[in-house]
């Protein structure tokens, strides 16, 4: 079977695509994925690079996920699929 093909792939807040966000220590953030065309079904991967700063619990069907604020810092989450990937940097202040 080959892998779809996707042209576009994003990190929503709402209807708003984000590239970054900032968030408080022990505060939470819903976020959503979104990719073009709608008609391939989604397979989404989401990852946070430093666990330590925000950490990202994904929903149960893959398609979003809530980020919690742990400590001070930046880092980034990590969206994939298909080959494509979406980024978005999070800076958690108190």
């Amino acid at each position: 079977t080959p892998t779809p093909e996707i042209t576009s792939l994003g990190i929503y807040f709402g209807n708003d695509e984000r590239k970054e966000f900032l968030i408080h220590v022990g505060d939470e953030v819903s976020l959503t994925a979104s990719h073009f065309p709608m008609t391939v079904a989604p397979d989404y991967k989401w990852s946070v690079e430093d666990e330590s700063i925000a950490s990202i619990k994904v929903s149960a069907d893959g398609k979003g996920i809530t980020v919690t604020g742990v400590s001070v810092g930046t880092t980034k989450l990590i969206l994939s699929c298909y080959g494509k990937t979406a980024e978005c940097t999070v800076y958690v202040t108190n």
